[in-house]
């Protein structure tokens, strides 16, 4: 991981709660770009550290208005069960991951089957 990095993306995501507060990719990069002095740091390099947060239960969601904390447990399981949808493993890793820690994070009992494969939790 990237400690100044990771904490960095992680405040300015704190300002975005809410499918309608995301931010776009444009200005995640952009924003990420102006609070890092050493260095410029590429979108890739962002990708990745979304990737490595979402993998350490850190709740990041994406739609296509960009990236949010969810503010309710349905806007978290809509990411997650999107994100299942989608072929690659790595993927479906993290999405069951999310899942845990939408659990966590909005408490209570959460039953979600992710699939076929996949025994869901209660």
């Amino acid at each position: 991981m990237y400690p100044a990095l990771d904490s960095i993306i992680s405040r300015i995501l704190d300002q975005h709660v809410g499918q309608n507060s995301a931010i776009s990719w444009e200005d995640l990069v952009t924003e990420v770009n102006l609070y890092s002095r050493d260095r410029v740091i590429s979108a890739k390099e962002i990708r990745d550290i979304i990737h490595d947060l979402r993998k350490c239960r850190s709740l990041i969601c994406s739609s296509a208005n960009g990236y949010f904390r969810p503010a309710t447990l349905n806007e978290g399981l809509e990411f997650v069960q999107r994100v299942y949808r989608t072929p690659a493993r790595d993927e479906l890793t993290t999405a069951r991951i999310q899942r845990e820690a939408l659990k966590e994070y909005f408490g209570g009992q959460l039953s979600l089957s992710l699939g076929s494969e996949d025994p869901g939790m209660g």
